[in-house]
């Protein structure tokens, strides 16, 4: 009796990204969209006996900013991104939808952001295999960066702005 394994080759993956930002003063606008196809072929043996599966991944994501700067050190960003799943090896797809309000304060060697984020996903259920929770949460934080050795380059920001979206896959 031979066991059954799985191995993923050959992989293919095919990304792109587009984007467009508008910076004029103190205030941006940026648009981005991304697609990323990623497809698996692999054989599955066993007792001797191989079979070719193939599985295609699909994922689209979009993100809209916009932020203005009220001060010198003073930002505020509103920050929009939608991102869809495709799995057509299982049928299902999922969904992710954030919006993220963020007021950053910069020190010298110090910057303060202050935000708020609304996270929904969900999706569809094609297969028995294939679960996707359906969430929404809300969070509401407090993050702080200190520039420890001082090394920021004149005219830099400390840090950067904190997500528990992520961008696109964490894009």
């Amino acid at each position: 009796l031979t066991p059954a394994y799985s191995v993923a080759e050959p992989y293919n993956q095919r990304a792109g990204t587009l984007g467009w930002t508008f910076h004029r003063a103190r205030t941006q606008f940026s648009l981005i969209g991304t697609v990323r196809q990623v497809l698996f072929s692999h054989v599955v043996a066993a007792s001797g006996a191989g079979t070719l599966f193939e599985h295609d991944y699909l994922d689209e994501g979009g993100d809209v900013t916009i932020s203005r700067q009220l001060r010198p050190t003073v930002t505020i960003q509103l920050r929009g991104t939608a991102n869809v799943e495709r799995f057509s090896g299982l049928g299902a797809r999922t969904h992710r939808e954030t919006v993220q309000l963020t007021l950053s304060k910069q020190f010298r060697r110090m910057a303060i952001w202050l935000y708020a984020e609304r996270i929904q996903q969900g999706g569809s259920q094609g297969s028995s295999t294939f679960q996707s929770a359906s969430y929404a949460d809300d969070v509401v934080g407090v993050s702080v960066t200190y520039d420890l050795f001082g090394q920021r380059p004149p005219g830099s920001s400390v840090g950067g702005a904190p997500s528990l979206a992520g961008f696109m896959g964490g894009y």
